[in-house]
């Protein structure tokens, strides 16, 4: 399944590709290679349940039921991430990275796009649709005839299991998304990589590859273009050095009030002891708040505060505007 998307990406994204021989062979063995660790990886956890179940039990209730449960729900996330993988691979023409994994945290706001975007309910159906087909296809070719037959004991399981688990954890920590950046080529160093080891390996590292996605020019332009922009006419840099913007001011009757001015953006108030919190989170805000002028929200046209209508905070005239204030 991974090799037919990597060939319909392969034929999309056409135009791009750099055509190379070796590249393609490349691109298509790598990718062998990423297939391989991430099917390892998805049956890791089933490999120590069939070294460690009991003999005896084996062919069980419980044992069909777990056995057929994993393997239905491996189908569902492997449709799951292939199908999720056109849509990303449409809009930034790359495998998962941190933008999929931002998409993993904050859960709420993608699955209400998704549902406003896409036909939840029936995206659901199909993926369980698929499923249901997969069993239907594997029971006629017999591929569940043998299960659950063969009771073998804990040493020759050891001799099946310990060396697969080996190869797997090896490969698994050996080997990096970035091994797949042989070329200056992104569309043929991101069809090389597997969707569900791209997501594991950006979950890893927490980064985004700012030169993949975002065009720059060269540090020497961009700097000399900055300090253009910067010096002002009563200024001049304090030394010749590509990266220092430090510049030296002179002026007339110059003034040095003491002011400093914060502003935090994306940071919610309910950390702020300030605001009532408890766990000491900010003690440096929480100390610029007692030794500097502390502005709270100002209060509605209703004069009520903004803290979901708490009773601590009443709204108080200051300066001839309305302000919330804490009571003692």
């Amino acid at each position: 399944m991974s090799f037919l998307i990597r060939l319909v990406f392969l034929i999309w994204s056409s135009k791009d590709v750099d055509f190379n021989f070796i590249y393609i062979l490349r691109i298509f063995f790598l990718g062998f290679i990423y297939d391989f660790i991430s099917g390892s990886l998805f049956l890791f956890l089933y490999l120590f349940y069939l070294l460690i179940f009991p003999k005896k039990w084996i062919g069980s209730l419980f044992d069909k039921a777990f056995t057929y449960f994993y393997l239905a729900f491996i189908l569902f996330v492997l449709y799951f991430s292939l199908l999720a993988e056109i849509p990303f691979w449409e809009e930034f023409g790359a495998r998962f990275n941190f933008i999929a994994v931002d998409y993993l945290i904050y859960t709420y706001e993608v699955v209400e796009n998704i549902n406003q975007s896409y036909p939840l309910p029936l995206l659901i159906g199909l993926l369980v649709g698929l499923v249901a087909a997969t069993f239907f296809l594997m029971r006629k070719l017999k591929v569940f005839k043998h299960i659950f037959s063969d009771k073998i004991n804990l040493k020759r399981r050891s001799f099946f299991v310990i060396p697969v688990a080996i190869f797997t954890i090896v490969l698994g920590l050996l080997m990096k998304n970035k091994y797949a950046d042989f070329s200056n080529n992104l569309i043929d160093n991101e069809l090389g990589k597997n969707g569900a080891f791209s997501f594991v390996s950006a979950f890893r590292s927490n980064e985004l590859d700012y030169e993949a996605f975002y065009p720059k020019i060269s540090d020497k332009k961009a700097y000399s273009i900055l300090k253009q922009n910067l010096l002002q006419e009563n200024q001049k840099y304090n030394s010749t050095k590509l990266d220092d913007i430090s510049r030296l001011t002179k002026g007339d009757g110059e003034q040095k009030p003491n002011i400093v001015v914060v502003t935090i953006e994306s940071f919610s108030a309910e950390f702020l002891s300030a605001f009532g919190n408890k766990d000491h989170l900010t003690p440096n805000y929480d100390q610029l708040a007692k030794e500097s002028i502390f502005y709270q929200s100002l209060c509605d046209r209703n004069q009520n505060c903004s803290w979901n209508g708490s009773a601590y905070f009443v709204c108080s005239a200051n300066s001839g505007k309305q302000y919330c204030e804490k009571t003692k």
